[in-house]
């Protein structure tokens, strides 16, 4: 259990006033990563936070289940642009309380505030923030519409991704930039509204979604040259595109500034398996399930993990893998393919026919183009780990 392990509980809206739930969900978020500043620490995802908060366990099991030594948990709201904050940090191994304290602010100091609580509970802990760049909840002063407008969006991002949702989260991220023409969490989020419209056909058009998020994520960085969040929007958007190397290269960044994002281990793993280097693959998807351990994604990177071990040739421990994400998601194609081939080359066939039978039945338009226009590497260095793959997908069954 690292030194400094946190859970940042989602905040509550004591108002009553549902209408102010996205103030509560952003001060989630916020010290979620913010955390991450602490020297030493280890910070479970957001996502799972609410997946964790939403079993209603208690602190001491918390702790046991997720590795977890502190607990943060608190409320937030906003009654005349005064922001009114409780948070609490416990020690989860006696449930005990180890600081806790009551803020009052004006709204638009709501970065200040973030950074005064990261900063209190490394003093309460004995520990260093160990790069303050890092936290990125900075210090100015913003204007209080544009705050106000880029906290409801993030808040709708949250939400299932849809036409409509992308569209409500474009209007108030461009309602914010109106209002503070250099907001930097403005731009970073519409940069993400716009790879996500083009990844999803709902924009304006492919090339013009992209291009747009690539202008947004050059000016933020030119800003702030490690905002990780804009370095997570360029690694899938790099990846989108197919420079892998460049996609790579920006997850490290995104390490580097902030070294508990589960998101950036996983795609590290998973573009380490195209590029070649799927021995060093691995230890970034456990790590990425270790931050994240109810993440919605874990079933795609429990996949990600098994094809690392078929393209190191450990078929058996591959299996282990593919079954935990098809437990999990049951209708998740991919999954189900490889543990096919993983069945096939552990020398069970039987099973392995069985498995593609219903991935096929799942999809009926299955076949080995399809796989490999998704999974083939064209990097030479990784056919050698594809090839087995391939002539297990055709042995088992899988039409060309």
């Amino acid at each position: 259990m690292a030194s400094f392990s946190f859970l940042v509980l989602p905040f509550a809206n004591p108002s009553g006033d549902a209408g102010q739930d996205y103030i509560a969900a952003n001060i989630t978020g916020d010290l979620t990563a913010g955390l991450s500043g602490v020297e030493g620490s280890f910070v479970i995802a957001r996502s799972s936070a609410l997946a964790i908060a939403s079993q209603l366990l208690a602190v001491d099991e918390i702790g046991r289940r997720f590795g977890i030594r502190f607990v943060l948990r608190g409320s937030a709201s906003v009654a005349d642009r005064r922001l009114h904050v409780t948070a609490t940090l416990l020690r989860t191994e006696d449930g005990q309380q180890v600081w806790s304290t009551q803020f009052e602010r004006d709204f638009v100091a709501l970065r200040r505030l973030e950074r005064e609580i990261i900063d209190e509970i490394a003093h309460q802990l004995g520990a260093t923030i160990a790069d303050a760049a890092s936290v990125h909840l900075s210090a100015s002063v913003p204007d209080a519409g544009a705050l106000d407008a880029s906290l409801r969006a993030n808040a709708v991002l949250d939400m299932p991704q849809t036409a409509k949702t992308l569209g409500e989260a474009r209007r108030l991220f461009e309602t914010a930039l109106q209002a503070d023409p250099h907001a930097v969490e403005a731009k970073a989020g519409l940069a993400a509204v716009h790879l996500a419209s083009a990844l999803s056909s709902w924009g304006s058009g492919l090339a013009i979604e992209l291009q747009q998020c690539e202008r947004l994520v050059q000016q933020v960085l030119t800003t702030e040259p490690r905002h990780p969040h804009a370095l997570s929007i360029l690694g899938a958007l790099r990846r989108a595109t197919n420079r892998r190397h460049e996609a790579l290269a920006a997850y490290e960044a995104v390490l580097a500034a902030d070294r508990n994002d589960a998101n950036a281990h996983a795609q590290i793993g998973r573009l380490k398996i195209d590029l070649g280097e799927a021995h060093s693959a691995l230890p970034h998807i456990e790590l990425a399930l270790r931050l994240s351990p109810l993440d919605a994604q874990r079933s795609l990177w429990f996949t990600f993990a098994g094809l690392a071990l078929l393209y190191t040739g450990q078929p058996k421990m591959a299996r282990q893998w593919l079954e935990k994400s098809v437990a999990a998601a049951p209708q998740f194609v991919t999954a189900l393919v490889f543990l096919g081939v993983a069945q096939e080359l552990d020398g069970q066939d039987a099973d392995a026919r069985r498995t593609i039978e219903e991935a096929r039945r799942i999809n009926p338009s299955l076949s080995i183009a399809r796989v490999e226009r998704q999974f083939a590497p064209d990097e030479p260095r990784a056919l050698a780990g594809w090839s087995p793959i391939a002539d297990s997908l055709r042995r088992i069954g899988l039409p060309n």
